[in-house]
C-alpha cells in the first residue's frame, strides 16, 4: 500500500506526495480527522513515501524496498494495547490510551531517539495516536521537541479533536485534514481488501461506516457488538425502562461473553460497546438537528421510542462516554464504571 491507496481525500494525497518530493520536509505534522477515518494508515503511507529508497513517479513509495517493508512491519504489527511488537531504533509509535506509559515514551523515548543518528531510515519517524488524549506533561514534552526540532526526526500527531490540542503545538505543525470518503469509494476499497465479503456485507459495512474506512474494515469485528449495544441503548434511552433493566441487560451480555472473551480481549469488546454507543448518540444528535435520518436504517431504532433529550444533553452524554473509554483503558473497575456511566446518562435524559 502507498499514499495513492488512501481512501478518498484526493487533495490531501496530493499535498502529502508534494511534501515527500521536496528536498527538505518539515519536522512536525498533524493528521486531523474523525476517529476511524484512516489517519494511522495515512501516516504510515506518508512515512513510507518520505523514506522510500525507490520512489515511484509522483514521489509515492514503491511499497517494496527495505525501508517500506521495515515501516510496514513496525507499524502494522501492534499488540492488544496498540504498542509495537517489533521495536526499531528509528521508529516510535505512542499509544496515548495508556497515559502514564505515554508520558514515559514521549519524554524519555524522544530523548533516546535524539541521542544518536538514524540507523536505517532517511528520517526517524514518531507517530502519536490520539494525540489529544495526552495529559499536560506529555503535551509539554512534545512542545519542547517542536521548539527544538531535530532534523532527522519527523513527528506525526494523529488527532481526533483539534480543539483539545495546545495552540502552541498546532502552530508548530503542518496540518493535513482527512475527511470521510464517499460510500462508493468505501465499497470499492472493501471489495479490494475484503475479497471474501459478499456484496450484501460490503454494502452493510459501508452503510455503518458512513465514510469512515477504519469502521468499515472492522465491521465484522464490531458487528456482534452492535447488537449488544443497541440492546443496551434501548434500555438506557427508552421511555419505559428503569435502571434495573439496564443492568440486567449488561449482566446478560457479560454472562454470554464470559469465556469467549477474557482479560484484555474482553476489555476491548467493552471498548467496542462504548465506541458504538457513541456512534448511536452522534447519529441521534444529527436526527434531532434534522441533518440525517439514520437511526432506523442503521440500528432499527425509532425516535418515538427514545426519551427526549436536548442536543446539549446528548453532547454531555458523549463526553461521559469518552471519559468512560479512557477509564476503561486505565483498567478501571468495569462494574463500577458502567454503573456510573449509565446513572449519569439517565440524569442527562
Amino acid at each position: 500500500m502507498a499514499v495513492r491507496n488512501i481512501t478518498g481525500n484526493q487533495l490531501s494525497k496530493e499535498i502529502l506526495l508534494s511534501i515527500a518530493g521536496q528536498e527538505k520536509q518539515g519536522q512536525a505534522y498533524i493528521f486531523d480527522g474523525e476517529e476511524d477515518i484512516g489517519k494511522n494508515f495515512a501516516a504510515l503511507q506518508f512515512a513510507k513515501a518520505i523514506n522510500c529508497l525507490s520512489p515511484k513517479d509522483g514521489h509515492d513509495s514503491c511499497d517494496e524496498c527495505r525501508n517500506c517493508r521495515l515501516l510496514d512491519r513496525v507499524f502494522s504489527d501492534l499488540d492488544e494495547d496498540g504498542m509495537q511488537k517489533n521495536p526499531h531504533p528509528d521508529v516510535l509509535y505512542v499509544n496515548t490510551e495508556k497515559a502514564q506509559l505515554s508520558i514515559e515514551l514521549v519524554r524519555d523515548k524522544l530523548n533516546e531517539m535524539n541521542s544518536y543518528g538514524r540507523i536505517e531510515l532517511k528520517k526517524k519517524i514518531v507517530i502519536i495516536n490520539d494525540a489529544e488524549k495526552m495529559n499536560r506533561e506529555a503535551s509539554n514534552s512534545i512542545l519542547k521537541e517542536l521548539e527544538e526540532p531535530h532534523e532527522n526526526v519527523l513527528i506525526i500527531l494523529l488527532v481526533n479533536n483539534l480543539e483539545k490540542i495546545l495552540p502552541t503545538i498546532i502552530s508548530r505543525c503542518y496540518k493535513i485534514e482527512l475527511k470521510r470518503a464517499g460510500k462508493k469509494e468505501i465499497e470499492a476499497k472493501l471489495a479490494l481488501l475484503k475479497p471474501d465479503w459478499d456484496r450484501d456485507r460490503i454494502e452493510e459495512a459501508a452503510e455503518f461506516s458512513e465514510g469512515r474506512i477504519g469502521a468499515a474494515l472492522h465491521f465484522e469485528e464490531v458487528k456482534e457488538g452492535i447488537k449488544y449495544t443497541v440492546e443496551l441503548f434501548r434500555k438506557i434511552a427508552s421511555t419505559g425502562t428503569d435502571i434495573g433493566d439496564i443492568f440486567e441487560s449488561l449482566q446478560r451480555i457479560d454472562s454470554e461473553k464470559k469465556g469467549a472473551k477474557t482479560g484484555g480481549e474482553g476489555r476491548m469488546f467493552l471498548l467496542d460497546i462504548l465506541k458504538i454507543l457513541s456512534y448511536i448518540y452522534k447519529d441521534l444528535i444529527l436526527e434531532k438537528l434534522g441533518l440525517k435520518q439514520v437511526l432506523q436504517r442503521k440500528y432499527g431504532l425509532k425516535q418515538s421510542d427514545i426519551k427526549d433529550c436536548s442536543v446539549q444533553g446528548l453532547s454531555n452524554i458523549l463526553k461521559l462516554i469518552e471519559s468512560a473509554q479512557r477509564d476503561l483503558m486505565q483498567n478501571a473497575n468495569v462494574s463500577l464504571l458502567f454503573t456510573n456511566l449509565f446513572f449519569n446518562i439517565r440524569q442527562q435524559n
